[in-house]
């Protein structure tokens, strides 16, 4: 099992409460194991962290494991001290009851006293103590991105016979680098029996620590909701344990994911795991960050793919991929279903398990067309939509109100890319046209669609209405955005008596197309409405 580890620093450095406190709240909150920062700590404060470690108990009874790091600044750390000072204070901490020294590989490798000091603490091989106490995990950061010698790296530290556990960790500037630490688990497995933790830092990094269980770590890092962590990137300890399950993944767990750009504010991953979980579904969805360029998401897209041992099943695609998606489909030979060909994006792209072809599906259309019916469009007075956008959501739109025998006009801020649009969708027509957004007049329509992220977190202050146009009663307004949940835009259209349609309905709509798709189970919708309206705070 992956333990979950808190890192908290010996005295607190900048915390929102003393280290005591917040060991008590790790116990309660879940956590296995503490690491013991104690970088600029003495001995009294080393000694007074590793017994009340010792004396907390988690809110099963269970005890927690204490790791202690004195880690220097020439390794990301705070400590001046030189090695054998640092020396004389590991050794003092396994006096005093520590169950785990992390130590610098660097540092082992050239103090021939701390390997000397090593040979007495540690049994080769197994990395336990003589007393079977105590163990050694040795550790390589790389706070500048992927070591240049990452393999050879790995072989240094299997070359460490004392070590019980072994850690590797950079900083990711990409879901590729990311994806590298993975390919790492593959690597190590072939050379050495003994546990490997491979991380990489950052929001690129992220995945490696969300699927740390699946690949068989020995610990993982996790904060306290008030924390700001040890290395950046770390998650929070109840959404590691509860949303992601890292405890209760293993290595048949199936990845799924939601690529976009940025993906850090996606609710998805909440939904669908909270769906998975319900169905006892083994799988886990993940958020995928990949820049916009689709040079980029080409690689991503394969390295995910072939990745070893990760079992990637697919993923859900938002801004700005949808049409990157489809490309990729084509590009992959994947089997593009008629909503995704017609619509020319698709927003969910299935890797099922060779030698079975890929498939490439826009659920948006179902997550429209179940939005609208639950807002009875057919009460509103004037048969006309407006649509503002000209991206993979708006096509969608404009494919199902199309459908729906809605006449539409599309609004964007570039004349040009809204024109585009109308010639994807068939050409201009008495059903279909484009015009400049600042030729809005609201007068003309019944329904408003808003299809652009104007308005979506953090900008919830913004607003896609040209200035001087103005909702009026008989309006039915309808924001694909789903965070926040009311938008500016929806705040205005009930401010002046219009009905409206929240994004949360649309995106719940297509995620359950979704879980289907990736299980191929009925979706739990209440447990989906539930996960996905507590992670927006209602």
């Amino acid at each position: 099992m992956t333990r979950l580890t808190v890192p908290i620093f010996v005295p607190t450095q900048a915390a929102a409460r003393p280290w005591p406190e917040q060991i008590e709240a790790a116990a309660a909150l879940g956590a296995d194991m503490i690491e013991l920062r104690a970088d600029t700590a003495n001995k009294d404060l080393i000694a007074a962290a590793i017994n009340e470690v010792k004396a907390a108990r988690r809110f099963d009874g269970k005890p927690l494991l204490a790791m202690v790091t004195i880690r220097p600044r020439w390794e990301g750390g705070l400590c001046d001290l030189g090695d054998d000072a640092r020396a004389a204070l590991f050794e003092h901490a396994l006096g005093c009851g520590a169950d785990l020294l992390d130590i610098e590989l660097q540092a082992i490798e050239q103090s021939a006293n701390l390997r000397h000091a090593m040979a007495g603490w540690f049994k080769e091989h197994d990395g336990s103590s003589p007393d079977g106490r105590a163990q050694l995990v040795v550790s390589a950061h790389d706070f500048s991105g992927v070591p240049v010698d990452l393999p050879q790296r790995l072989g240094r530290l299997q070359a460490v016979s004392e070590a019980a556990w072994l850690k590797v960790v950079f900083l990711a500037r990409s879901l590729a680098d990311a994806i590298r630490a993975l390919e790492l688990y593959a690597m190590h497995a072939r050379q050495d029996a003994r546990p490997l933790l491979s991380l990489a830092m950052g929001e690129g990094g992220v995945m490696t620590r969300l699927l740390a269980g699946k690949f068989g770590a020995p610990y993982n890092f996790a904060t306290l909701p008030d924390a700001a962590g040890s290395a950046p990137g770390q998650p929070v300890l109840p959404v590691l344990r509860g949303t992601y399950g890292v405890q209760r993944q293993d290595a048949a767990t199936r990845v799924f994911g939601v690529a976009g750009w940025p993906v850090g504010h996606s609710i998805s991953p909440a939904i669908h795991n909270a769906a998975f979980g319900a169905v006892d579904f083994n799988g886990c969805y993940i958020p995928l960050p990949i820049e916009p360029a689709y040079r980029v998401f080409l690689r991503t897209m394969d390295a995910l793919r072939a990745c070893a041992g990760l079992n990637f099943g697919g993923c859900s695609v938002t801004i700005p991929h949808k049409d990157n998606a489809l490309r990729y489909a084509r590009e992959r030979g994947l089997t593009v279903e008629a909503g995704a060909q017609a619509v020319g994006a698709a927003n969910t792209l299935l890797f099922p398990e060779r030698p079975r072809p890929g498939l490439c599906l826009n659920t948006d259309i179902d997550g429209i067309r179940s939005a609208l019916a639950q807002a009875k469009p057919a009460a509103v007075a004037v048969p006309r939509a407006a649509v503002f956008g000209a991206g993979g959501a708006a096509r969608a739109v404009v494919h199902t109100l199309k459908e729906m025998n809605w006449r539409v006009t599309v609004f964007n801020r570039t004349a040009e890319r809204g024109a585009e649009l109308v010639q994807a969708m068939g050409g201009f027509s008495m059903a279909l046209e484009s015009k400049p957004l600042q030729d809005f007049k609201p007068a003309e329509f019944g329904l408003i669609v808003n299809c652009t992220p104007v308005g979506m977190y953090p900008n919830i202050d913004a607003s896609p209405l040209p200035e001087g146009a103005a909702i009026m009663p008989g309006h039915l307004v309808f924001d694909t955005v789903y965070n926040p949940h009311e938008t500016l835009l929806l705040r205005q259209a009930r401010a002046a008596g219009a009905e409206v349609i929240y994004g949360l309905d649309m995106l719940l709509g297509q995620a359950m197309e979704q879980f289907k798709s990736f299980t191929g189970m009925a979706p739990p919708m209440d447990v989906m409405r539930k996960a996905a309206e507590t992670a927006l705070g209602r």
